[in-house]
């Protein structure tokens, strides 16, 4: 019999850090878009580096890691124009801790990706960006580049999640510049 523990349980253990101070305010701004986003949802990932502070791998039958190692926050983008919104993400919104009592689990920011939607309805392609977390803790810049044709909904696959290309010459030369609208993300450190 498994008893190994749920990691649904176990990420409940998890805590948000009461007092970030490693601030960053990201821009991101839309360019050419073939029609409105009236829906964007936003996340800041984080992730345990090692594993030395969570449960022993024998703790079950499979010697899987069942203790959960990454998180993912929501991140609330204001509107500034039909075209840009911002948010602050702190890199160090997850609480240093010592969760199973191994040791202090450090948290690292691993980056955050927008992902936007004509109006957020079933069957809508959802066009998605990001910024590594590297990126985001280093003032990064990134554009990405989508097809305009798969607005609002792509025919032949519903629901289709469209990650674009961050690097434009690695795009088929049969798309033309008219083709494609950008997402651009930009991080820039808040000083205290």
């Amino acid at each position: 019999m498994n008893t190994a523990p749920d990691p649904a349980e176990l990420i409940k253990r998890y805590k948000e850090n009461p007092h970030p101070r490693q601030g960053y305010r990201v821009t991101l701004a839309i360019a050419d878009a073939p029609g409105p986003f009236a829906s964007l949802e936003a996340y800041a990932t984080y992730e345990i580096q090692g594993e030395t502070c969570l449960l022993p791998r024998d703790n079950n039958f499979n010697g899987d890691q069942v203790a959960p190692k990454r998180r993912s926050l929501p991140v609330q983008f204001a509107k500034v124009s039909e075209t840009e919104y911002v948010a602050t993400v702190y890199t160090d919104r997850m609480l240093d801790a010592d969760y199973y009592g191994r040791g202090v689990c450090h948290w690292e920011s691993t980056g955050m990706h927008v992902r936007l939607k004509a109006t957020g309805a079933d069957g809508e392609t959802e066009f998605i960006a990001g910024l590594s977390g590297e990126e985001l803790s280093s003032g990064g810049r990134v554009s990405t580049y989508l097809q305009k044709r798969f607005y609002p909904i792509d025919s032949d696959i519903p629901n289709m999640r469209a990650f674009g290309q961050v690097d434009r010459n690695k795009m088929s030369k049969q798309l033309k510049d008219g083709d494609l609208f950008t997402l651009t993300l930009t991080s820039r450190k808040i000083e205290p």
